[in-house]
C-alpha cells in the first residue's frame, strides 16, 4: 500500500498545491530544534520531502492519485512511485553574499608567504543543506597588471590601466563543497591560488534558513 502522502502533510487531496506547499513550509518548521524541543529528526524530515516531492508538482500527483484509486478499488495496479527517497537536487545560484573582499587595492604588496584571506556567507534551505551540493564562485584577488607588468607606468607616464599601482584586479575560479547534512554556522576553509600567484584562503559562512 503506497503511503498517505496527503496524511503526512496534513492536508486534503482536494487541496491547491499553494496549500500543500504552505503545509510542507509548517511542518519543515515544526521540525526545528526550537520549536520541537528536541532533536532534529531527519528520518521524519524525509517522509515530508517525499511527501512533498510529490503532491507539489502537479503531473506527479495525478499518477500518486490514479495509482492510490487502483490500488483501493482493485487491490492491484501499476506502482509508479519509487520508495527510494531522491534527494533535493540542490541550486546554489544567487545564494551567497559577500562580507569581506580581502584584497588592498594599493601600492603595497603581500609577502610571498602570505595568505590573503576572503569571506563569503552562503544562506541554505534545509533541504539544501541536508542535500550538500557544489558552487562554483569568482573571488576577487589582485594581480600584476597585464598592460604594465607590474611596473605602475608605461614610458613616461602612468599605467592608464591600473591608474599607477601597478596592481590589477582579477577573479580567481573556487568551486566550493557543501558536505552532506551541514549545520548551521559552519566555516569552511577553501584554499586556491589567485591571480597574483600566491596562496589565498576562502571563508565560507554557512546559514541554514530554517523558516525560508
Amino acid at each position: 500500500m503506497a503511503k498517505d502522502y496527503y496524511k503526512i502533510l496534513g492536508v486534503n487531496k482536494t487541496d491547491s498545491t499553494e496549500t500543500i506547499k504552505k503545509a510542507y513550509r509548517d511542518a519543515v518548521k515544526r521540525l526545528h530544534p526550537d520549536v520541537s524541543g528536541g532533536e532534529f529528526d531527519k528520518k521524519r524530515f524525509y517522509e515530508i520531502q517525499e511527501a512533498y516531492e510529490t503532491l507539489g508538482d502537479e503531473e506527479k500527483r495525478k499518477v500518486y492519485d490514479r495509482d492510490r484509486s487502483r490500488e483501493r478499488g482493485l487491490k492491484h495496479g501499476t506502482r509508479r512511485r519509487s520508495d527510494d527517497f531522491s534527494h533535493f537536487s540542490a541550486s546554489f545560484e544567487d545564494l551567497f553574499t559577500w562580507l569581506e573582499r580581502g584584497f588592498p587595492f594599493s601600492r603595497q604588496r603581500p609577502e610571498p608567504d602570505e595568505i590573503t584571506q576572503h569571506r563569503v556567507e552562503i544562506t541554505l534551505s534545509v533541504e539544501e543543506a541536508l542535500s550538500g551540493g557544489e558552487i562554483d564562485l569568482e573571488v576577487p584577488s589582485e594581480g600584476p597588471c597585464p598592460f604594465c607588468g607590474g611596473r605602475g607606468e608605461k614610458g613616461f607616464f602612468s599605467c592608464p590601466v591600473c591608474g599607477g599601482t601597478g596592481r590589477k584586479m582579477d577573479y580567481s575560479p573556487v568551486r566550493v563543497s557543501i558536505p552532506p547534512g551541514v549545520e548551521d554556522g559552519t566555516i569552511l576553509r577553501v584554499p586556491f591560488a589567485g591571480g597574483d600567484g600566491r596562496r589565498h584562503t576562502l571563508l565560507v559562512f554557512i546559514q541554514v534558513d530554517w523558516f525560508e
